[in-house]
């Protein structure tokens, strides 16, 4: 194609060097007038325009891009598309419409992520951990047109915007040179920009780089990296403005001031932490623990006892002399401390700890409200530990600090008694950290001292300055977690409070009534549950142990929640044209919805293939599905045309359920909050976008893919899809996902993807695409 590249700053340089050096071939650049710089002010060309002058190439620079002798020029040299990086004036429609492709700008943000002049600034000014680049369509709006690709970038946590803005810089440019091919083969697909998740970054001012001390720590740091290179972060020392240089921002709880500051020649740092614990009640060093190192109790024997009970007493820490531990609160701290030590799952590890505790009915379940609710609150429990012991409660020792947070739980969570919650803890602890009960009372006393709200009150920053941060520490999420879900519901902070509350509740258990071998009606009657709201196949559950449960045991029925009922159902429920017999799960551990699937399959007189890349969630699968119609394969998904099971152009029916950050069943693996990071993203969606598109390869004409995510996170839902459709060179339309799913459900949003909430639908926030092969 001829193009011409229109751009201004040195980060448009890289861009436009790619585009010269692909098989395009670049007639002229456009770029801002020469301007004035340095001390003489005399008139210097721009990055670009340099650069284009160096190697000859023809240089426009119209003063307004709707000047008559710009317009004339650009016909005369007939472009087929304009590439655009960072021009800096605004486009007028009818030069829009003279190249046959149009206009195709770079942007550094994953839009509708920060539109406008400043994207990169404002992500790391706001705390994104995530960030990256879009090519779209350029039309009059605001960085409002559809996008033809995206790349992600993680934000560091030392990165300024021009380290960002550097990286994106040079991997944007091969994104661009890859938009431009597609555009000249005809396989570039355009997406329009969802409607959610719309943010503005108009460009920073000086004022706006303005550092003040009363600010919160973090909101220094950010303020100083986001403004670094320009505008060039500033702040007032003795009546005289002070350039910053490179900040390093402890994590430390302050004594006294929000920020603290030793002054440098070229710059601002802050000063060392206390050289000595901040708790009135211990003079011994900040920098080592305040009491000795800690180990299990042994405890003694009692005679009479069975074997069960002596092992239960052993467990619990008992002593003669001494008051036995609560068995309930040391099954939870078990469970607690096995999450934290081992990388557990508290709902693998607490069943086998209850059975080996010998705890059933109201101690079975106080052991798991307090293990689940310990798990759910870490954050603010720790923040509330942090300022109670006055140092970071990283910094004590871990079985007493997890001992410290059950109890901590109990006196700001439950209606036990805080002199009995303190009393319980403190021989908890006795048990477990030797020489520490007099620590643990004098914590917990202090955090008796408060109720939540008026912790949170104390810890939490103001909902008007740091929304994001205030709703993480009240409702315990990780930051980058809570700024993901207020995306995702388009900014509305009041909807984000109820999904953060709703995700801290005890979710019900959920079964599916596989058809064709029990009705949903007679499975409520039979556990003694009820029918659930959305799903045809759904009963709901109080609690109790779904696995002792004869329909379970018999293959009648198996625990899956409703959520994942419904978008298995609705690839099911999707018109296909054609045959209808040949299905595929490409991601099919750990077999829940190949059950349900493979129920249905036989009602079509169909068969399921499931494949499973790991081989014990195959053999989970193959449990799971025994007697039905299906197919195992433990092979990878991805290998669809090389395996000869898996050949292209051949499944009726594809379900693509792919691993992801599982953001969407927080409140029901409460410890996947604490071990998710933003970190894990980047593999995450390559992952998902290789099996979404081997899923499009697998699909014949006229075949149906779902693409599946328990995530309500953007990246793993919408840019995933549109990326992968981009990407893999097949064919496809949208089907309207709202189709298929429950007439009168509500909250489906405006289509044809559908995201499910805990808070609006009562299942867990799965991602549903419906993608059919033209």
């Amino acid at each position: 194609m001829r193009v011409i590249f229109a751009g201004t700053p040195a980060v448009a340089v890289p861009a436009l060097a790619a585009v010269a050096d692909s098989r395009h071939e670049l007639v002229a650049v456009v770029t801002r007038p020469d301007a004035p710089a340095g001390r003489g002010r005399g008139l210097v060309r721009s990055p670009v325009g340099a650069w284009a002058d160096e190697r000859g190439v023809e240089v426009l620079t119209p003063a307004r891009p709707r000047e008559p002798e710009f317009l004339d020029r650009l016909r005369e040299l007939a472009p087929d598309c304009v590439p655009v990086v960072a021009y800096g004036a605004l486009v007028p429609p009818v030069a829009l419409e003279i190249p046959r492709h149009g206009w195709v700008n770079l942007h550094f943000s994953l839009l509708p992520a920060w539109r406008g002049a400043a994207p990169v600034q404002h992500a790391v000014l706001h705390g994104d951990e995530l960030t990256g680049a879009s090519v779209f369509h350029l039309e009059e709006g605001l960085d409002t047109g559809p996008v033809y690709g995206t790349l992600t970038d993680e934000i560091r946590p030392g990165d300024t915007s021009g380290d960002l803005l550097e990286r994106l810089a040079h991997s944007g440019a091969g994104l661009l040179v890859a938009v431009l091919d597609a555009l000249e083969d005809g396989t570039a697909r355009a997406e329009p920009q969802p409607a959610d998740g719309v943010s503005l970054a108009p460009k920073l001012t000086v004022e706006d780089a303005r550092v003040r001390w009363g600010d919160p720590a973090f909101a220094v740091d950010r303020r100083i990296r986001a403004c670094t290179p320009a505008p060039g972060p500033w702040t007032t020392f003795r009546d005289e403005r002070v350039k910053l240089g490179p900040v390093t921002r402890h994590r430390t709880r302050p004594t006294s001031s929000p920020v603290s500051c030793s002054w440098r020649r070229r710059g601002c740092w802050p000063a060392r932490p206390p050289s000595r614990c901040a708790s009135a009640r211990c003079a011994r060093p900040a920098s080592g623990p305040c009491r000795r190192p800690t180990g299990r109790a042994v405890p003694g024997s009692a005679p009479g006892r069975s074997s069960r009970e002596e092992t239960a007493a052993r467990r619990s820490g008992e002593r003669r002399g001494r008051p036995p531990v609560d068995r309930p609160r040391y099954a939870a701290y078990e469970a607690v401390a096995a999450v934290h030590r081992d990388d557990a799952y508290a709902n693998l590890v607490l069943p086998a700890i209850l059975t080996d505790a010998g705890l059933f009915g109201r101690d079975a379940a106080f052991a798991t409200e307090l293990t689940y609710g310990t798990l759910r609150h870490l954050g603010t429990l720790d923040a509330v530990l942090t300022a109670a012991a006055g140092r970071d409660v990283q910094r004590i020792d871990p079985p007493v600090r997890d001992a410290l947070r059950i109890g901590a739980y109990q006196l700001l969570h439950t209606r036990v008694p805080a002199h009995a919650a303190v009393s319980a803890t403190v021989d908890l602890v006795r048990a477990v950290g030797q020489g520490a009960t007099g620590f643990a009372n004098a914590v917990l006393r202090e955090v008796a001292t408060r109720d939540l709200d008026e912790w949170v009150t104390r810890l939490a920053p103001a909902v008007e300055s740091d929304p994001i941060g205030h709703l993480a520490l009240a409702y315990s999420h990780p930051q980058w977690i809570v700024r993901a879900f207020n995306e995702a519901l388009g900014g509305d902070l009041g909807e984000t409070t109820r999904l953060l509350i709703e995700d801290n509740e005890r979710p019900p258990v959920h079964l599916c009534a596989r058809p064709g071998l029990i009705d949903p009606v007679d499975l409520a009657d039979e556990v003694g549950g009820a029918p659930g709201a959305f799903s045809p196949y759904a009963v709901y559950l109080a609690g109790g142990a779904p696995g002792e449960l004869a329909a379970v045991a018999d293959g009648r029925a198996h625990v899956q929640d409703e959520g994942s009922q419904l978008v298995a159902n609705a690839l099911a429920l999707a018109p296909v044209d054609g045959p209808d017999g040949r299905w595929l799960d490409l991601c099919a551990g750990p077999g829940g919805k190949s059950g349900l699937l493979g129920a249905l399959a036989v009602q079509r007189d169909a068969r399921l293939t499931a494949v499973e890349v790991a081989e014990h969630r195959a053999r989970l699968v193959a449990g799971a599905t025994r007697g039905l119609p299906v197919t195992v394969l433990n092979t990878d998904g991805r290998l669809v045309g090389t395996e000869p099971k898996l050949p292209e152009e051949h499944f009726d029916r594809v379900l693509v359920d792919a691993p992801c950050t599982g953001l969407g069943s927080l409140r029901r693996r409460p410890e996947s909050r604490w071990r998710r990071q933003p970190s894990d993203l980047s593999a995450l969606t390559r992952l998902q976008r290789e099996l979404l598109a081997a899923g499009l390869r697998a699909a014949r004409p006229g075949g149906v893919v779902a693409y599946v995510t328990c995530s309500p996170h953007t990246v793993e839902t919408h840019v995933t899809v549109t990326e992968a459709a981009r990407r893999s060179g097949v064919p496809v339309d949208f089907v309207d996902a709202r189709t298929v799913l429950p007439a009168g459900m509500p909250g489906l949003g405006d289509g044809p993807t559908v995201q499910l909430w805990p808070h609006r639908h009562g299942t867990d926030a799965m991602f549903l695409a419906l993608l059919r092969r033209t």
